[in-house]
């Protein structure tokens, strides 16, 4: 069924990552009735210095201009 892709800077712990992929799987069967065996997560960690939006590198800005530039989606 569902494969559910999240990218996001490394750095996450594996308990960390572990909790995203519980917490995924979890709100798929609370919001759509699917089913935690039929649902597959894949974490892609991507180092900052391979990440740009609006032609900036992550790596190039400061941690609050990141949170502010990359997160207002």
């Amino acid at each position: 069924m569902p494969v559910v892709h999240i990218h996001m800077w490394e750095g996450r712990t594996d308990d960390q990552k572990s909790a995203i992929a519980k917490g995924v799987t979890q709100a798929l069967t609370d919001a759509a009735g699917i089913p935690a065996s039929a649902t597959t997560i894949i974490i892609h960690d991507t180092k900052k210095s391979d990440w740009a939006e609006s032609g900036v590198m992550a790596s190039e800005t400061s941690h609050t201009a990141n949170r502010e530039t990359f997160s207002n989606r």
